[in-house]
């Protein structure tokens, strides 16, 4: 049975924790301290789902999320607190992100939910910031609509693959695995919707894209094919 402690007990083991003496130090917590602390919600409250998400080597204090319907978001305190980054661009739905290993300042974002359902928002192709977030560059592949991977050579940041999904709701041209942003033919894949790519070390010149043959349906479901 969890045990609640009073105020005056947890606020006692509450300042053990941060500031301990000399011979606290010496002796263990007990459980009973803190079993009856909770996790809670913080913020930030997104919109929607989140698919993306992304962090830097080395910083486990710093990483990134993309809401279906929110934008970007950063911490850089281990979620302390949250700092919005794509208010300020047309759209607001993120599928993918990936920050680049060679460079952490570059952030590639690709637009548009890719958990096809019956209710979905779409996007409009790849951005890139170069200064960790605080600007961004439309990079093209507009009419993908939906994002559902995007992956940064580990020794090159622009060098990028990027697997999109296209309408939802009807075939289009722009589908499948690109290689670069700013392409506009895939490399693969172009007659299935590509879910994600995987890059196979040490570079980006080996890939294995994972295809997904569906069909999504106006007040339906999706269904495979």
């Amino acid at each position: 049975m969890t045990q609640h402690l009073p105020f005056p007990a947890l606020a006692l083991a509450v300042c053990r924790i941060v500031a301990p003496s000399g011979a606290a130090l010496a002796q263990s917590i007990p459980e009973s301290a803190y079993g009856a602390l909770h996790w809670r919600l913080i913020g930030p409250h997104r919109g929607g789902r989140v698919l993306a998400v992304a962090g830097i080597a080395g910083d486990p204090a710093t990483f990134y999320f993309g809401a279906v319907d929110g934008g970007v978001w950063r911490t850089a305190n281990a979620g302390v607190t949250w700092d919005p980054l794509f208010d300020g661009q047309p759209i607001a739905s993120i599928g993918a992100m990936a920050v680049a290993p060679s460079d952490p300042r570059i952030i590639y974002v690709g637009t548009g939910e890719a958990s096809i359902r019956s209710d979905i928002t779409y996007g409009a192709g790849v951005y890139k910031s170069s200064d960790g977030g605080a600007t961004w560059h439309a990079l093209g592949l507009e009419e993908t609509r939906h994002i559902g991977k995007v992956l940064v050579d580990p020794a090159n940041p622009d060098v990028v693959l990027v697997a999109a999904l296209g309408h939802a709701y009807g075939p289009n041209a722009e589908r499948g695995v690109f290689r670069g942003s700013t392409s506009t033919r895939p490399i693969c894949c172009e007659s299935a919707r590509p879910m994600c790519v995987q890059l196979l070390p040490p570079s980006a010149d080996l890939y294995m894209p994972s295809p997904w043959a569906m069909s999504e349906r106006m007040s339906a479901s999706p269904e495979p094919t």
